[in-house]
């Protein structure tokens, strides 16, 4: 993927996400209240689009599209919103939902021209088996960060969460059965 359309991803990711703040006052997350008072996400969780890679932040201050900066690879290295990467990129992203079309312009026929190889199962199915033969051997399981991807500026951020994860649940329960 382009360098840009990674930063698009995130940045449309963010606007499902997060309000625009310019004090502590405001609601950051955006939730809708249920009749019994819980907060949730307008969008489910699973639509949350993070990298891996780099290092990032998103500045709540700013207007939706304005808010995402790449500062570097997480090794330190340049990221050039101009250069093409090879990326990995989920199922659901890649076919599952219309975000990478909405994000970027990039169609599924679109991605399917780039695409370098494909496996037979989703990333966390390769994820959750590691773990588990991780386990069964015995061994420890180091998780490293893989990048930094990060909310600013914290105060305000700090200030938001505080107020707005008050009867808050990821989780509608209606949904689950």
């Amino acid at each position: 993927m382009k360098g840009s359309e990674v930063k698009d991803i995130l940045e449309y990711s963010a606007g499902l996400f997060y309000n625009t703040v310019t004090d502590g006052n405001g609601p950051l997350l955006r939730y809708v209240v249920g009749e019994d008072g819980v907060k949730t996400p307008e969008q489910s969780v699973n639509r949350l689009i993070t990298a891996a890679g780099i290092d990032y932040v998103i500045d709540v201050t700013k207007p939706a599209g304005e808010r995402v900066t790449i500062l570097s690879f997480t090794d330190g290295s340049v990221f050039d919103p101009d250069a093409y990467y090879r990326t990995t990129v989920n199922s659901f992203l890649f076919g599952g939902t219309d975000a990478l079309q909405k994000a970027t312009g990039l169609t599924i026929m679109d991605m399917q021209k780039r695409l370098v190889s494909s496996s037979m199962a989703d990333i966390r199915y390769y994820m959750l088996t590691n773990l588990a033969l991780s386990r069964e051997a015995g061994r420890p399981v180091t998780v490293r960060p893989l990048s930094s991807g990060r909310l600013i500026p914290e105060d305000i951020v700090s200030d938001c969460l505080k107020r707005d994860t008050i009867h808050f649940s990821v989780l509608k329960t209606e949904a689950l059965w």
